[in-house]
């Protein structure tokens, strides 16, 4: 293995550098009202292409969520909101700890390859600006850029390592939601779903054979070069890495499924073995339409779609998908943004 605590080659901290920029723009105007600091106006010169594509992007997720609210009715939801069963939703807020902290876990498993001696503190910050850098982006690619605030480290080797674990996240997402998706709606998708399962787990169980693969498909493109530190990254996994990844990956996806379920039985009922099928499949449905900002709006149409079919009203079926949102990736997002600008600062 490579010396873990050497400094990024200078391509890669011009990289890094390009890459933070276009992250911590979207935060730039609000920084500098908060902070009356004229100052901290964006002056990158590709800025307004970029804030175009933002504009786009947020019109799209704006164009869903209007679709949805004229489908469901708002006073349904207030209603929804006044009857909340109260135990529910504190332990599905309880929840959220044990959401993050496996966040940082499996972070801190993966940095430690490249950098064993990464601090708790470093990797906290890095997770929370991930998820702050999700936000703005379709299917919360921008969680990678959470490598940006891990400090001393071969940064595209790091890289590699942060896709590995956005890899690990899809194979819960698809392997499992996959097989509810195919069995929920049935007409022999399982023919497809379930040897892409067992493909799946049997790449992330053996990262060795997915690396091999990688390589040979991208070993004779032009830019091989640029990917090879990020595939060297990937390199860094070996089977027991692979196991303990994908243990922590469906831990993390069983606690996020479960506050799921407790939210919808907030605010209506459910039954666990319902549950055990639409949950997955709602998770499935909004990964493979990575198209809004932070997810917003697909995963609530996906919601109301899946759960009406087993009698949850609309509003039952939007008020959870939202909640889990806040509680999950808004909130916690907007305390990376907080930490993102004292970096910037």
């Amino acid at each position: 293995m490579a010396d873990c605590g050497m400094e990024p080659h200078r391509e890669d901290a011009k990289s890094a550098k390009d890459f933070k920029t276009r992250g911590l723009s979207f935060f730039a105007s609000f920084a500098a009202l908060r902070c009356n600091n004229p100052k901290s106006e964006i002056r990158n010169p590709k800025s307004a292409r970029r804030w175009l594509m933002y504009g786009l992007r947020l019109g799209l997720t704006v164009a869903v969520l209007s679709v949805l609210f004229a489908k469901v009715d708002v006073g349904e939801m207030a209603r929804a909101f006044g009857g909340v069963k109260w135990p529910f939703l504190t332990v599905a807020l309880a929840l959220v700890i044990p959401n993050l902290g496996l966040q940082c876990v499996k972070w801190r498993y993966l940095v430690r390859l490249v950098k064993p001696e990464v601090r708790i503190g470093e990797i906290v910050r890095s997770v929370l600006a991930g998820l702050s850098l999700g936000l703005i982006t379709p299917g919360r690619i921008g969680e990678t850029g959470k490598i940006l605030y891990v400090r001393d480290v071969r940064r595209r080797a790091l890289a590699g390592l942060a896709v590995a674990e956005r890899a690990y996240v899809m194979v819960s997402n698809v392997g499992l939601g996959g097989l509810a998706f195919a069995l929920l709606v049935g007409r022999y998708l399982w023919i497809v779903f379930v040897p892409l399962a067992i493909t799946l787990f049997f790449l992330a169980l053996a990262p060795e054979a997915g690396v091999r693969v990688l390589r040979r498909l991208f070993g004779r493109l032009p830019f091989e070069e640029k990917l090879r530190p990020v595939l060297d990254g990937l390199g860094e996994l070996n089977g027991d890495h692979g196991r303990s990844m994908l243990f922590l990956s469906v831990l993390f996806y069983g606690i996020h499924c479960t506050q799921f379920y407790l939210l919808i039985s907030a605010f209506g009922h459910i039954e666990v073995t319902a549950a055990l099928w639409a949950i997955p499949a709602i998770v499935f449905v909004r990964s493979m339409l990575p198209i809004a900002l932070g997810d917003l709006g697909i995963r609530e149409a996906a919601s109301v779609l899946v759960l009406g079919k087993f009698g949850i009203p609309d509003a039952v079926a939007v008020n959870a998908a939202l909640l889990l949102f806040g509680m999950n990736v808004f909130v916690p997002g907007m305390v990376g943004a907080c930490l993102m600008h004292r970096v910037r600062r």
